[in-house]
């Protein structure tokens, strides 16, 4: 997943055929080359699973070019959570013929194309916030009242992870690893501190250590 904001900029044909540049589908395609070397090699980072099972998307928060947005209907399977207000592109054969035959002098074009995805309109930095919280509340199941602090708690949780830590996201992760549990129990210090300190005035609250 390759993360791309932009201001006042569509993504039109002519940037998705340059050989460099931000949306360059040549330079995607160099980076799905290393990608799908990595599911198969005997050193250094080794991805799970095989490159079957992957997608390559780039992430954005600007529009396409009308000319490009596909009529086909795309069943786009369990990324659907990356949607943040935005819609995804998909290329086929039949609407992206250009985009086909620039490429067709790399080895493996169809295969990278077929597995290449740019979820486009996609919410800024700001907009995020209210997706984040969203969901946090969702699976949090938590009152409007302890919505901000569960939400600190959170950002400050996945940035101490996208900082310091080296493993991936994943269900299957142990309880030590899971950014919402470490939530839920930062929440649970914090409603006992309130509790014990219910008659001070505007208490401070530290989402590291409560004091």
């Amino acid at each position: 997943m390759k993360l791309k904001s932009k201001i006042r900029r569509t993504i039109t044909k002519e940037y998705l055929l340059t050989e460099r540049g931000d949306f360059s589908l040549r330079k995607c395609y160099e980076s799905y080359i290393e990608i799908r070397k990595s599911f198969n090699c005997s050193g250094g980072v080794k991805l799970e699973g095989s490159i079957d099972e992957s997608l390559l998307i780039l992430y954005t928060n600007v529009d396409v070019a009308r000319d490009l947005k596909s009529n086909k209907v795309t069943d786009i399977g369990e990324e659907k959570f990356l949607l943040a207000g935005g819609s995804v592109l998909q290329f086929n054969k039949q609407e992206h013929r250009v985009i086909y035959y620039h490429l067709k002098d790399l080895t493996k074009h169809g295969e990278f194309l077929s597995r290449f995805r740019i979820f486009y309109s996609q919410a800024e930095e700001k907009g995020m916030d209210w997706h984040i919280r969203s969901e946090v509340k969702e699976i949090m199941k938590l009152p409007e009242s302890e919505l901000d602090i569960a939400y600190m708690c959170f950002i400050d949780i996945m940035k101490d992870w996208l900082r310091n830590e080296n493993f991936f996201l994943k269900n299957t992760n142990s309880r030590e690893k899971d950014p919402l549990r470490k939530t839920s129990e930062k929440m649970r210090t914090t409603r006992y501190w309130r509790r014990e300190n219910s008659n001070l005035k505007n208490p401070v609250l530290n989402t590291n250590s409560p004091q």
